[in-house]
């Protein structure tokens, strides 16, 4: 009897560049909907923009046979995010991360590096007069390749290495932010984000600075 066999990381990694193309192809119809709906609703035509955002993570994981270890991290991102309805828009982010996780005697430590693709709705809601945060969730696909795992004895020498291991993760995110206008085309803003992981076990909380241009 034939058995089935596991995902090669070349496999993985096709299915993450299949599932990458595919949220950046709904990011683009989105963004093209959102251009002609934009101008049937009377909103400004140049509500596009274009930033960098970056933060400290906050990032729990649970591997197997080891206790959950936390760390911080810093992530950074690319910015595109526009109106799609008055009040309501979306925002685009691929993301870039590196982390390093301490091993103790139940914890495996290792290098984590991560990059992937978000896209999240948003909804503005008044506050005050001079205050509108936007509140909103969203979907994550992410690539995060674990190395250099080991663990150590309660001496603090090397007891165990482990072999590198690749996995591709989807999620959910939730997020609020809120910005000010630098001028006609600047904006700066902070956001803070809440990642929990479908298939992976990893959680990620994050504060953004963001940096957004309108063109």
């Amino acid at each position: 009897m034939n058995m089935p066999r596991a995902n090669t990381p070349l496999q993985r990694s096709s299915a993450f560049y299949r599932g990458l193309r595919l949220s950046m192809l709904a990011f683009w119809t989105a963004a093209l909907a959102g251009v002609a709906q934009a101008g049937t609703l009377g909103l400004p035509d140049n509500t596009a923009r274009i930033g960098y955002s970056a933060g400290p993570a906050y990032i729990s994981i649970d591997a197997a046979r080891s206790a959950p270890n936390k760390t911080w991290s810093a992530v950074q991102s690319l910015i595109y995010t526009d109106w799609f309805l008055a009040g309501t828009r979306y925002w685009a982010a691929l993301r870039y991360q590196q982390a390093d996780f301490d091993a103790g005697v139940n914890k495996t430590g290792a290098h984590l590096t991560s990059y992937g693709a978000r896209l999240s709705v948003q909804n503005s809601f008044r506050v005050t007069e001079s205050f509108s945060p936007w509140l909103g969730f969203g979907l994550d696909i992410t690539q995060n390749n674990y190395s250099k795992q080991f663990r150590v004895d309660s001496d603090g020498y090397l007891a165990e290495r482990f072999a590198a291991r690749s996995t591709l993760s989807s999620g959910v995110v939730l997020n609020a932010a809120t910005e000010w206008s630098f001028g006609r085309a600047m904006h700066a803003g902070m956001q803070l984000e809440q990642l929990l992981s479908v298939n992976d076990k990893l959680r990620e909380t994050t504060l953004w600075a963001s940096l957004l241009y309108r063109y």
